[in-house]
């Protein structure tokens, strides 16, 4: 013996039905515009980070820049670049360049599989007390912070 399942869709069942699937597809629509903004600001505050991270390293490291290459002071910024680079993975490397563009120094090649892998590059140039550039530092960012 087989029973049958009859449905019977009376204007009332219809309507419920009709408002489930209304409200069902609203909710779905929100979180999905709920999800691309919330991905929207951090990748917001991702850039910020990493420009304030550029400036500070662009202030704190003018003067080999400004053209005193010395030994002591270039050793200074490799030792304090690469104390950063093993505190945290989610800065990929950081390269000083100067005026022409040319590399002082770079975590590249100590850093080599972390910096392949660099999602967001931000650089911030170095400027004099005349506002003249006079160099630049660049930050490449791995997307696991965001």
């Amino acid at each position: 013996m087989k029973k049958k399942f009859n449905i019977d869709l009376t204007v009332q069942n219809k309507l419920i039905i009709s408002a489930l699937l209304f409200s069902t597809c609203l909710i779905v629509l929100i979180a999905i515009m709920a999800v691309k903004k919330i991905g929207d600001e951090l990748d917001d505050s991702y850039r910020s980070f990493g420009q304030l991270l550029t400036k500070t390293l662009a202030v704190q490291n003018y003067e080999i820049i400004q053209g005193k290459k010395n030994g002591t002071a270039l050793n200074q910024i490799k030792t304090h670049v690469n104390s950063i680079l093993a505190s945290t993975n989610d800065i990929s490397y950081i390269i000083f360049k100067d005026k022409l563009g040319d590399i002082i120094y770079s975590t590249t090649e100590n850093y080599a599989k972390r910096s392949k892998g660099a999602d967001t590059n931000i650089s911030s140039p170095m400027v004099d007390i005349n506002g003249r550039v006079i160099g630049s530092v660049e930050v490449g960012l791995s997307a696991s912070l965001a």
